[in-house]
């Protein structure tokens, strides 16, 4: 098994490492795809805010984004 590196960790959603134990509530949101290019730059527009597993200078709220 390959090694994890610590800047690894900002390819890794912040979720996986942590749980987020550590903050009191949480928000779902389901979607459906019914225009796959507005939903591709809908989640570029986002793509920096995603929560990563690298270490925040201070955690108060995380964005996770899942797709199936």
């Amino acid at each position: 098994m390959a090694k994890l590196e610590t800047e690894d960790l900002k390819d890794i959603q912040g979720i996986v490492m942590s749980g987020f134990g550590d903050l009191h509530c949480a928000s779902y949101m389901m979607l459906r795809v019914t225009k796959p290019a507005a939903a591709r730059s809908w989640l570029g527009s986002i793509a920096d805010q995603i929560t990563t597993s690298e270490p925040p200078p201070q955690k108060v709220k995380s964005l996770n984004v899942a797709i199936t």
